[in-house]
């Protein structure tokens, strides 16, 4: 198992034959960075014993980038309910992909420590290199029998076919934007010190002209 770094968040590897290659875990409190902090959820049960809780209409993004083109599989959801059915809508991109049913039933709060999977989810897709956006979004089969209390995401996971390394890389805005902000403060203080040099020297020259008798 190799662990790699997307944005300070650990994606976790593992060569395991699934149909297309490589299994990729994306963890679900990795990207939950938008959300409240108590969103994150401590659960024994759960991967990295953490799930981030998500109301009905709400989404958490999960990012990825892929080195070349390839083919990618949504192997798995896993999640924890206590209450109705909640509805998992799947976007890639911006673009529905699926939707998945969630487990139904109570045992008055204790299903939220049982952790939950969904199975295969939408078809194999083909997804060109570069950045990609999975928004995971939790809405609810009859919004009249909403219960209120949503759904907690633990992780999602993908399987491709040939990318084993799914961590974006670093950029470079940091440093531009330093650079830059060197070049505009430089030119700001060379430009005050030129006026302040100039009006000093006009003052100097003002005060030291003579005036005497009838020259004045």
């Amino acid at each position: 198992m190799a662990c790699t770094t997307l944005f300070g968040v650990f994606l976790l590897a593992s060569f395991v034959a699934l149909g297309l290659g490589v299994s990729v875990t994306l963890e679900a409190e990795a990207f939950a960075g938008k959300l409240e902090a108590n969103r994150t959820i401590f659960r024994s049960e759960a991967s990295n014993v953490r799930n981030v809780l998500l109301y009905m209409d709400e989404s958490i993004d999960m990012t990825f980038c892929l080195g070349s083109d390839d083919t990618i599989l949504i192997e798995n959801i896993y999640y924890s309910n206590d209450g109705s059915e909640d509805l998992f809508v799947l976007e890639l991109d911006g673009k529905i992909i699926a939707d998945v049913s969630g487990t139904t039933g109570t045992d008055f709060g204790n299903k939220w420590n049982t952790i939950s999977e969904t199975g295969r989810v939408g078809e194999k897709m083909s997804v060109g290199s570069g950045e990609h956006t999975l928004r995971v979004l939790v809405d609810a089969q009859d919004r009249s029998k909403d219960d209120g209390y949503g759904a907690e995401l633990d992780r999602v996971v993908l399987d491709v076919a040939n990318n084993s390394d799914l961590s974006c890389p670093e950029t470079t805005t940091t440093s531009t934007d330093n650079e830059t902000t060197v070049t505009e403060e430089t030119s700001t203080t060379y430009v005050e010190e030129s006026s302040t040099t100039y009006a000093e020297e006009t003052t100097e020259a003002e005060t030291t002209i003579p005036c005497e008798g009838d020259d004045c």
